[in-house]
């Protein structure tokens, strides 16, 4: 359709051409400088749950590692009373990242794969004295 011929809609295709935005290089490196931004940022969040007892664990540090970076330490936070934590940071989302918390001297460590927000952090009671390990049998479960 020529320039300034009538549209269908009976619009001049003229006056659409210029209700068109027009964007210059600055605005378009603007725009792309904050998509990429926004990309990087992430949250990573979710609850440390102590599977001896079956409850949330409090205060318990979490460290962010980045694996695929030579163990590149991300964050550092701690749980609070409910066990939930939350850390916002750029980097996070895009890769793997590895959660390891440390409790009474022990280290757990948690995997949270890319694009995965929340995560459960498994941590368990210790000692240092076999004698008081206890399995409980699963006899009842056997297949004969």
């Amino acid at each position: 359709m020529a320039r300034g011929a009538p549209h269908p809609s009976g619009a001049l295709d003229e006056v659409a051409s210029s209700a068109r935005p027009t964007f210059t290089s600055n605005d378009s490196e603007r725009a792309h400088l904050a998509l990429a931004a926004v990309a990087q940022a992430g949250t990573l969040s979710g609850t440390v749950v102590n599977r001896t007892t079956g409850k949330p664990a409090p205060n318990i540090v979490l460290n962010l590692l980045r694996p695929t970076q030579n163990m590149t330490e991300l964050a550092t936070t701690t749980s609070d009373a409910q066990g939930n934590f939350s850390v916002t940071k750029d980097n996070i989302g895009g890769a793997p990242i590895l959660i390891r918390a440390t409790f009474h001297d022990v280290s757990f460590n948690t995997f949270a794969p890319p694009d995965r927000p929340k995560v459960q952090v498994e941590i368990y009671d210790i000692s240092k004295d076999v004698k008081t390990i206890t399995v409980p049998s699963h006899a009842s479960n056997r297949i004969s």
